[in-house]
């Protein structure tokens, strides 16, 4: 049993804020974005079975789009038919936004003391699986479980109190979670962990002259396992001897519990398990978060707070998670919900979530807690967006194209709540020509936008057997995009394609088929309005070498 006064040294300290610091790194590491092409076209006008102008495309999709990050996708007009043809393209999106769902995830059963996870099924989208959400329900939630796996940070700690800098620490996300004092776990509950310091224990030993080993307090130096709950206490018991000398047992268990590959060695020692209830609750244990391992499923949660007490202005923070098949060899960690409003830490359970009970004084072990129906399971779940639903604006000469995704619908980017793509024109051989009056946005990079460059007309005329030069020539998720805008997202750009034939007099001269290719909406060319664009040509003989477009109104 942990002494209520035993002190952390600085060494706890010091890795308990580097726990805090790779903590509140997660989210970006949950934070992923992938996006499909899908290209349309549209056939208008066919003089024969021989007139078609189709999309080409050069487009690799990246296994993981990040903000700021430039993915080439060449896009041009093909004619595989046997007439000439005027062409012109415009791009629009669709979206998936996938996002922490603010009232959902499985509450706790204080009855049962854990959460029902029996109606979830494993998950095989691997781009979910790479950010982390592994479960699903039949509603279409989706519940983040945490890695085990260990990945180097290059975090480091100050110097403040003498000691050397910590650099390089490789920790997992359940190591980052299980950070600080063990502050409540399922009653009777079996876990192992390694002291970091000397710690005063009740253990199971037996000392020089005693018939039998039994329980005693003795003092337990660093480096030495700690097995709590263990089902045969006898089989780690200590021996001390006259002039008291610990002697520790069950190392090989101690390897095989902490997976070690059998070159380093613990002293291990057995300590009771803990219950929990309202004469016997559990007393919170300073654990080391790099050892510490639970044995038995339920409820963990990890006291985040330096010093807790009834009277401070800062609500006590608790971090965790609720453990599933320990007795398997596929464990899996479920994490809770988070709350990081309220000048709270991220990665811990919302205020009022756990309760805490404090014993009339300042130290930081003085205090029980209990989990309450309040404490969640963190779940997200999608939001689509279709095409007609996002924002499109141009630069000044139409050489970008952005498709925002404006979830307050205010015409304005914010990085906390929005999403926006660049789409990269070749306005060198296509006119971008708009609809109307321009539609205006103050914001995405403190830049005006409008709307008025929206559709793109090659200048050229796109001879049989003969391919445009490309009209997209890549696209960019928005550098100012953050991960507080989605968990993950699935986005669609869709390259539209509208052509026409050209004709022939009985000269053999090509002719343009109209002066005026009037305007259709964006995104449904059924739909006519009053606006297009006008071409002139340039002739070489009988072909038309090249086409200027002009906006008409």
């Amino acid at each position: 049993m942990a002494n209520k006064k035993t002190k952390k040294n600085a060494r706890q300290k010091r890795t308990l804020v580097l726990a805090l610091l790779i903590a509140a790194t997660i989210a970006a590491g949950s934070t992923f974005a992938w996006f499909t092409s899908k290209d349309e076209v549209t056939n208008r006008l066919s003089a024969n079975a021989s007139y078609n102008v189709a999309i080409g495309e050069t487009f690799q999709p990246p296994e993981n789009w990040a903000p700021g990050q430039t993915v080439d996708k060449d896009t041009y007009a093909v004619n595989t038919g046997n007439v000439g043809a005027l062409s012109r393209m415009w791009v629009n999106g669709s979206l998936r936004v996938m996002n922490h769902t603010d009232d959902g995830g499985i509450p706790y059963n204080n009855d049962t003391g854990g959460f029902d996870t029996s109606e979830l099924s494993d998950v095989v989208n691997s781009n979910l699986l790479a950010a982390g959400f592994t479960k699903m329900d039949a509603s279409g939630n989706y519940y983040r479980t945490l890695d085990t796996a260990q990945s180097a940070n290059g975090y480091q700690t100050t110097n403040q109190q003498g000691f050397p800098d910590v650099k390089g620490v490789a920790l997992s996300e359940v190591q980052a979670m299980q950070s600080g004092i063990l502050a409540y776990a399922p009653n009777g509950a079996e876990y192992t962990y390694v002291t970091n310091q000397p710690t005063t224990l009740k253990i199971y030993a037996k000392r020089d002259g005693d018939a039998s080993a039994s329980y005693q307090e003795v003092l337990v130096p660093a480096g030495v396992l700690v097995h709590v709950g263990a089902s045969s206490a006898a089989d780690g018991a200590a021996t001390i001897g006259a002039d008291g000398v610990i002697t520790y047992g069950a190392q090989e268990k101690a390897k095989t519990l902490l997976g070690e590959d059998g070159t380093t060695e613990y002293d291990t020692v057995y300590v009771e398990a803990q219950t929990v209830n309202a004469t016997t609750p559990f007393q919170p244990v300073p654990v080391e978060y790099e050892t510490f391992t639970p044995l038995d499923n339920g409820l963990y949660l990890f006291l985040r707070n330096e010093v807790l007490d009834d009277d401070t202005d800062r609500a006590p923070e608790f971090s965790g998670y609720y453990v599933t098949g320990t007795a398997t060899p596929s464990v899996t960690y479920y994490a809770l919900e988070s709350d990081k409003g309220n000048n709270r830490s991220e990665f811990t359970v919302p205020s009022g979530a756990v309760t805490v009970t404090y014993a009339g004084n300042e130290e930081a072990n003085d205090f029980t807690v209990a989990p309450t129906n309040g404490l969640k399971l963190y779940s997200a779940n999608y939001t689509e967006f279709d095409a007609d639903k996002m924002k499109y604006f141009t630069n000044d000469d139409g050489s970008v194209v952005y498709i925002l995704y404006d979830l307050n619908g205010n015409g304005k980017f914010d990085p906390a709540t929005d999403i926006y793509v660049e789409v990269n024109m070749n306005t060198a051989n296509w006119a971008p020509i708009g609809f109307g009056d321009a539609a205006t946005t103050t914001d995405i990079d403190g830049v005006t936008k409008d709307a008025s460059k929206l559709t793109y007309y090659y200048k050229g005329v796109v001879e049989p057997g003969e391919t445009s030069e490309k009209c997209v020539d890549s696209v960019k998720l928005g550098e100012l995009t953050t991960g507080e805008a989605f968990l993950a997202m699935d986005f669609d750009l869709n390259v539209l394609l509208e052509s026409i034939q050209i004709t022939t007099d009985e000269t053999g001269k090509e002719t343009l088929p109209t002066a005026n290719w009037v305007a259709t909406e964006e995104g449904d060319p059924a739909t006519p309005i009053n606006t297009g664009a006008k071409a002139s040509t340039t002739d070489t003989d009988d072909k038309i070498t090249s086409i200027d477009w002009t906006k008409i109104s």
